[in-house]
């Protein structure tokens, strides 16, 4: 048969990049009929009407990527040879192609008519492309594994180790013959819930991929976290056989998005929450109040006369009055109360599991205690500020901003009778 009878599916929604592999097939196989579609979709329809030699299919598509299509044709009894053939991903991707299913992989970046030649000669049915030299697909696959930047390990279906990579020795700093036989429990560390291992083992074991953030611990004992993708491996008549495995050090992202979620929701000057992570704590303390049918109240302090100081003193001095106050408000609430700075020279404290008859007290110990404090000024000035207290239990009735709105009236009593004293709404 000659290469003239050849097909070949093109399934890409890029149009540049349909263009591109027709030049590149019209080089390698002149003579090769091609089709093209732009979609899982309509790519299943025509698979299932008709035989192709190869399938090209783009891991990108509209509809799905080309993983969901490699399993969809599975399903539908379609035999046609599938090439992942894609700008995205790296080994790990070809990796979890090849073990879905797919009979070779292709990145766009490195088409050229030589790989394309070998990559059909292996595919294709004998006689239709030009012989281009011995299959290398196995040997290709070792290496690409054997060189991946990612750490790679393969196990049996039982789960012991059977190849790890260099990456996993330079991740995990165990060396190949050091995990050989064993199971990956030896990484296991103490901060990933129970129920997350019992979630990848009964995912894999039906067949699919889990992917899932883990932390594992390294032969020195430290920590790291990772983000891991476990796939079967199937057999020719598709029973797992084994499960290859890819880590990929996420420590460093973590902590960087730990840190910006810290100064998202910190107030710069005090170190105190500010009002937007407390508007959103509060509406999750307000809802579990009402859920467990439990007392709730809201303090808000605020610093009488603080205008005079940045006046006479400068906003530098009003800035240690600030801080200061932040320190007196947070050693004396407990650790379950919720402390954050409201704005300007107003501070609120959300009493989690406490009925106004407690919550009273401890705004009068918060009030002589902050003006008690002694403020040493730049200028060896030294100061005193006493502060104003308005106080409300959450009601029946109403929500995060009704609250806010009766301690706020309770505040605004107390500054009106003289400042220095704790007033009670209601």
């Amino acid at each position: 048969m000659s290469e003239q009878d050849l097909t070949v599916l093109v399934v890409d929604d890029d149009e540049c990049d349909r263009i591109a592999m027709h030049r590149a097939l019209a080089r390698t196989s002149p003579g090769a009929e091609v089709h093209d579609v732009g979609s899982q979709r309509s790519a299943l329809s025509l698979l299932s009407e008709r035989p192709f030699d190869c399938a090209f299919v783009d891991y990108q598509l509209p509809d799905g990527d080309g993983l969901t299509l490699l399993r969809n044709a599975l399903a539908r009894g379609i035999t046609t040879p599938i090439v992942m053939f894609t700008g995205l991903g790296g080994e790990a991707l070809a990796v979890e192609a090849l073990q879905g299913g797919a009979v070779d992989y292709l990145s766009k970046s490195e088409l050229t008519t030589e790989r394309l030649r070998r990559c059909l000669g292996r595919v294709a049915r004998p006689g239709r492309v030009p012989a281009a030299g011995p299959p290398e697909t196995l040997g290709h696959l070792l290496r690409a594994i054997d060189n991946a930047a990612e750490s790679m390990m393969v196990t049996d279906s039982r789960g012991r180790i059977e190849y790890v990579n260099p990456a996993f020795t330079a991740l995990t700093g165990y060396r190949k013959e050091e995990v050989l036989g064993h199971t990956p429990r030896l990484l296991k560390s103490g901060s990933t819930p129970t129920a997350i291992y019992a979630s990848l083992w009964q995912t894999i074991t039906a067949g699919e991929v889990w992917r899932g953030e883990f932390t594992i611990c390294r032969k020195d004992g430290t920590d790291l976290e990772s983000a891991l993708t476990v796939s079967p491996i199937f057999d020719e008549h598709r029973g797992i056989e084994g499960f290859v495995a890819t880590h990929r050090d996420i420590t460093r992202e973590k902590t960087l998005a730990a840190r910006m979620e810290r100064l998202a929701n910190t107030d710069g000057l005090t170190g105190l929450f500010n009002r937007r992570h407390l508007m959103a704590r509060m509406e999750q303390e307000l809802a579990r109040a009402r859920r467990y049918s439990r007392p709730l109240c809201l303090m808000l302090v605020d610093l009488d006369h603080f205008k005079q100081i940045n006046d006479r003193f400068g906003h530098l001095s009003g800035d240690e009055v600030l801080t200061g106050s932040a320190q007196v408000i947070r050693e004396v609430s407990r650790a379950s109360d919720l402390v954050s700075r409201y704005g300007g020279e107003e501070f609120a404290v959300v009493l989690p599991e406490t009925a106004i008859e407690k919550a009273q007290p401890m705004a009068e110990r918060l009030r002589r205690r902050l003006a008690a404090r002694r403020y040493y000024l730049p200028d060896r000035r030294v100061v005193s500020v006493t502060c104003s207290v308005g106080v409300a239990q959450l009601g029946a009735e109403g929500g995060t901003d009704s609250l806010i709105a009766a301690a706020d009236a309770a505040l605004y009593r107390a500054k009106g009778a003289g400042r220095d004293r704790v007033v009670v709404a209601g």
